[in-house]
């Protein structure tokens, strides 16, 4: 069943002829750099020595999540653009963004587990206040970044465990 907010986004999606292209903008463009950062910065020796709790996944099941998370945020991103009043999100969607594409390189390149970790607690603070902000106009936004949060919040866990065991 269609809401009120369906319908307005489905009319701005007609009133804006380029939402399509915008859409495959940032997707294009979220994926690629997620991706790139995840390719150009992948775990090396040093990251394979570190001592893992059982629970950490294979690289290629969070390199999975990763770009699906990215998708996700891709699509929330859009979401954003096509509402009237959008500068503030867009900051802050942009802003945990940036902190998404940043750890891999932070952890992987500079080897600083402790700034990767709290590049994912400033992203898990923006997309809390995403889903505060988004939770009565959009649900489906809200409900995308809280799956995002989750991951975020898993990595995070990861990222600190890791931390722990090593005191690196």
């Amino acid at each position: 069943m269609f809401t009120a907010g369906d319908v307005s986004r489905i009319q701005i999606f007609r009133s804006r002829p380029n939402s399509a292209a915008m859409l495959g903008l940032i997707l294009a463009t979220t994926t690629i750099v997620g991706s790139a950062a995840g390719v150009l910065f992948a775990p090396d020796l040093w990251w394979f020595h570190l001592k893992k709790p059982a629970f950490a996944p294979p690289h290629w099941f969070v390199a999975s999540v990763w770009l699906t998370s990215y998708v996700l945020t891709s699509i929330v991103g859009w979401r954003i653009w096509l509402k009237p009043t959008r500068s503030m999100l867009l900051f802050i969607w942009s802003v945990q963004l940036l902190m998404c594409w940043l750890w891999a390189p932070v952890i992987y390149a500079l080897k600083l587990p402790e700034m990767a970790l709290a590049m994912l607690a400033m992203a898990g603070a923006m997309l809390v206040l995403l889903i505060v902000f988004l939770r009565q106009s959009d649900r489906v936004s809200s409900l995308m970044l809280a799956a995002q949060l989750v991951w975020i919040g898993f990595v995070g866990f990861l990222n600190a465990t890791i931390l722990l065991m090593n005191q690196v």
